[in-house]
């Protein structure tokens, strides 16, 4: 039987466990509900982490009750699973309730507020029951808050470990959703009477029963596809690491849904045919096909045609290749044996394989997202080019407009443009809702019509399938002037319209097309700040200094005298988070398949916060060190590790070292919530006070840093130019922790030494 202690750090480990645990969960349904563009996901952090810092700042405003309530810390964790499966509901038919339907993009503000409210549950009950659990265990440690925190990052370290691996191994997400449940179940039992304990677990254990006999999940991917399409029509679900895939059969055709939009719909013969078309009349010996992105229809045809001797697909989800073909029926299915699916990543792909194809498409969608801007930048461009034979070409689509280019439109395919034209010396327009840009090193490639039609009808069958004279519809000289002077006009002014991996400017402007689809127009404050440069990040700095020297004067009259542990906390939470967006965004760029590897990353992560509250809480740390001399050594070690990961190449980065980078990045953040904790302790703070103080001050700050990394800082200033801003933040604290210690008049001894 374990002792009280133990008892008490294995229900902090299941906390920590079950928030990362169903955070990942809830998150792959809200992509499914809301938008999977950056901004959503943004939203998503930041209503997560805002709840957080709400509840701990409600713990603290009510005291005494929270004094009488953290007897019973062990129920307030019971309340984890009622919590999950309300939120859990509810995110599931959020359209719903908020009155969009499935094929509407979610205006912006609806998506700001309803994703606020559907994301309180699970991280409201986070956030109170860190400053509750430090109370709790204050009979049975000498470091209750920093205690608190090294098990319950130990337990998010297990959480998001254990969560990557059973989605990589194919476990559906209901049966992981119960698993984590029983956990919290428990650690809960664990302090109630035996009788009740088991009474309880059998309870919980028959639930998971039930459910499993009655198929739940079945009957909820039942429940997402019937928001597109009839009940009846569904067929099955596969999944892989990035995503759920649902498919089915609708009016003929094979359809496969993600994210609550559809993937692919097979046959599709007529609009695969002209993708075709508009290629092969620029190279109508074409041998070798390469098709990057959605590619199931296009691969399928060009398998007619019998000079082809090789068609190769790489989707963006490594794994969905292979299972999507396996879910057709055998009479759509692929089984040639000139067809070759790529598993593996695009650009490791087009490294190893160098000049192999006539024809490499692109047919990604827009870079609403850091997974699919790595597309769209000259450093994948150059990669393409080494791929391509002499005279081969390039096609890549963006939206568009047939008649009417908007700013936006304009901004996005003018980046597009100009990062192909960075690469290679011609170019070619095919106008539409959705334009393709057709380039090439060769002068071969043209838009006159009347030439293209006469290449194409020397492809053997093409007649059979595809008559060349409908070129005439698609290549249309004038439309596409309109287009290039749209582009054209769009660059005029506009700062930096090359889409790099460190400048993920196509991004951006893929992002204002999204606000602007959504119903909020940005596009023309953003342009502004674009113009102003790096300058514009030194306003909210300026503002930090004012407020913390402020803060630190208005405070000395009380003879507070620590380093600000509030601030320095916010800032720790700020610079956390950030950097992880950072690394996590270089990951994907350069290594791509993020999301098989970003749990565990996160996990290394919170394991790094672990080892370094432990390095903190150590006796000869505690004894030998002051705290604010700790603090200071602290912002300047993590102060030059961001500058070491800014010095580095896009060459240096492999994978050991981002597995190095997350875990010394988590060490260097999990030292400040001990550090703050001592400080509090030391002034006289009480655990619920200084628990909650800490967590709600770490929480603000991930908050804040979630929304603006994800969707401004790195969007408007690329990867170095945050890791700048972060540097510059840490680095401000220096000089402001020491005013603040040396304005303490009572703590003038102590405040020397930390100096």
């Amino acid at each position: 039987m374990l002792n009280e202690k133990h008892r008490k750090n294995f229900a902090i480990f299941a906390i920590g466990l079950f928030a990362i645990a169903s955070q990942a969960l809830i998150f792959r349904e809200f992509l499914c509900s809301f938008e999977s563009n950056d901004i959503a996901v943004g939203v998503f952090f930041s209503s997560w982490f805002f709840w957080i810092a709400i509840a701990s700042g409600s713990v603290l405003a009510v005291r005494k009750l929270s004094e009488k309530i953290s007897a019973k810390t062990h129920m307030v964790i019971l309340l984890y699973v009622p919590a999950f499966i309300f939120q859990y509901v509810v995110m599931l038919n959020i359209r719903g309730i908020a009155g969009v339907e499935a094929y509407e993009i979610f205006p912006i503000w609806k998506l700001i507020s309803w994703a606020v409210i559907a994301g309180a549950p699970v991280s409201f009950i986070t956030g109170a029951v860190f400053p509750l659990a430090c109370r709790w265990t204050a009979g049975t440690s000498k470091l209750p808050v920093a205690g608190t925190f090294i098990y319950e990052s130990i337990g998010s370290f297990v959480g998001g470990a254990g969560v990557t691996l059973l989605l990589y191994a194919g476990m559906p997400v209901e049966y992981i959703a119960m698993l984590i449940c029983l956990i919290v179940i428990v650690a809960c039992g664990m302090f109630l009477r035996r009788t009740v304990a088991v009474l309880m677990l059998l309870s919980a254990s028959g639930l998971v029963a039930v459910a499993v006999w009655w198929n739940v999940g079945t009957h909820i991917r039942i429940h997402k596809w019937s928001r597109l399409l009839p009940a009846e029509s569904y067929r099955g679900a596969f999944a892989t690491p990035q995503a759920e895939y649902l498919y089915g059969v609708y009016k003929g055709q094979w359809s496969i849904l993600r994210e609550g939009g559809a993937a692919e719909s097979v046959p599709d013969s007529e609009s695969a045919l002209k993708i075709i078309s508009i290629h092969l009349a620029q190279k109508p010996d074409s041998r070798k096909i390469l098709v990057i992105g959605s590619g199931l229809n296009i691969c399928r045809e060009f398998l007619k045609f019998p000079q082809v001797s090789e068609v190769a697909w790489i989707h963006y989800d490594p794994d969905y290749i292979l299972k999507a073909n396996s879910s057709l029926p055998h009479g759509l299915r692929i089984s040639d044996i000139r067809y070759r699916p790529i598993s593996g990543d695009a650009r490791k792909f087009l490294k190893e394989n160098v000049k192999s194809y006539d024809i490499v498409i692109v047919n990604m969608p827009d870079a609403t997202s850091s997974v699919v801007n790595r597309y769209f930048t000259i450093e994948f461009y150059d990669d393409v080019a080494g791929a391509l034979v002499e005279k081969g070409i390039l096609g890549t689509r963006v939206t568009a407009g047939e008649n009417v280019i908007g700013p936006e439109l304009a901004l996005a395919g003018a980046s597009v443009k100009n990062s192909l034209g960075y690469v290679f010396k011609y170019l070619v327009i095919v106008p539409g809702d959705s334009s393709w840009f057709i380039v090439s090193e060769s002068p071969n490639v043209t838009g006159d019509p009347q030439i293209l039609e006469k290449r194409l009808a020397g492809v053997k069958g093409i007649a059979k399938i595809f008559p060349p004279e409908s070129l005439r519809s698609l290549y249309l000289p004038d439309r596409a002037q309109f287009a290039l002077d749209r582009y054209a006009s769009a660059s005029d002014g506009a700062a930096g319209m090359i889409n790099t991996d460190s400048m993920p400017l196509g991004f951006l402007y893929a992002l204002l097309l999204s606000s602007r689809q959504s119903g909020m127009e940005i596009t023309w404050i953003c342009m502004k700040i674009i113009s102003k440069g790096l300058a514009m990040l030194l306003v909210p700095l300026l503002v930090f200094i004012c407020l913390s020297l402020l803060s630190a004067i208005s405070e000395s009259s009380r003879r507070a005298g620590d380093a600000g542990a509030g601030r320095i906390v916010f800032c720790a939470g700020f610079v956390s988070i950030g950097t992880v967006i950072v690394l996590m965004y270089l990951f994907q760029t350069l290594l791509g398949s993020l999301y098989v590897n970003a749990g565990l990353l996160s996990a290394l992560f919170m394991l790094g916060l672990a080892a370094g509250g432990i390095l903190m809480v150590q006796s000869s740390v505690q004894k030998r060190i002051p705290a604010g001399a700790s603090l200071l050594m602290a912002l300047t070690a993590h102060v030059l590790l961001l500058f070491a990961i800014s010095c580095q190449e896009p060459e240096f980065w492999n994978f050991p070292w981002f597995v190095a980078a997350f875990l010394v990045t988590g060490i260097c953040c999990g030292t400040y919530f001990p550090i703050a904790a001592r400080i509090l302790r030391e002034s006289g703070k009480g655990e619920i006070e200084s628990g909650g103080s800490v967590e709600m001050a770490d929480h603000v700050g991930a908050c804040v840093g979630a929304i603006s990394c994800g969707v401004i800082i790195v969007p408007f200033y690329g990867t170095g130019g945050a890791l700048i801003f972060f540097m510059m933040l840490l680095a401000l604290n220096i000089p402001l922790s020491s005013v603040r210690i040396l304005l303490g008049r009572s703590m003038c001894e102590y405040s020397a030494g930390a100096f």
